[in-house]
């Protein structure tokens, strides 16, 4: 168990040095390694602040995927958050047709390829789940839409949901609006097709 705990602690960045035998941890030294590692300097205090964020909008009841996307998000500035969504409230407008993506989300690729096929232009912005702008951004998205999942397609500036689905009748998504007869006139009408 020493050993594990050595292991895992040396992994930390620097987080642990051990000062006796690399085979050997006291207690204390695995307790004072836990907690140096979650504090606001440590390696894990990303962790740790994603993990608080995530408990604190459950216990408020917020949608288990838009509590996910806050959590990937980090904290935010009020400030932050408003830039934030009216930045991507004006790229919404800045093309007949707009989609806020995951480059390998299926359901992102399924709605470029239906698109495609419809000869649509369309702009894109990849939400990289990767970097820190991408995951704010679908945080505040998914909050302001009521809906936090990829793709987020908006048509002649108004979101009509996801590929599949959407939050509400209003933004049913892609293939219920292809379904009902109404998602050609509207990609029209955008000047998208």
């Amino acid at each position: 168990l020493s050993s594990l705990v050595l292991l895992v602690s040396s992994g930390l960045a620097g987080a642990f040095t051990p000062t006796r035998s690399p085979n050997r941890v006291s207690a204390r030294d695995a307790m004072q390694t836990r907690r140096s590692a979650f504090d606001s300097d440590g390696p894990l205090a990303g962790v740790a602040t994603s993990l608080r964020i995530f408990s604190d909008n459950v216990q408020k009841g917020t949608d288990l995927k838009q509590a996910m996307a806050d959590a990937l998000a980090g904290e935010m500035s009020d400030a932050e958050e408003v830039e934030m969504l009216e930045n991507a409230l004006g790229l919404s407008k800045s093309a007949g047709c707009v989609m806020f993506t995951w480059e390998k989300s299926p359901a992102c690729v399924n709605a470029r390829k239906a698109l495609d096929r419809m000869g649509c232009k369309y702009e894109e912005k990849d939400l990289d789940p990767t970097g820190p702008e991408g995951n704010k951004m679908r945080a505040v998205l998914g909050r302001h839409l009521g809906k936090s999942s990829v793709p987020m397609v908006f048509i002649g500036g108004e979101y009509v949901g996801g590929y599949s689905d959407g939050p509400n009748e209003e933004a049913p998504g892609l293939v219920p609006l292809s379904f009902d007869g109404k998602l050609r006139p509207m990609l029209e009408e955008a000047g998208a097709l």
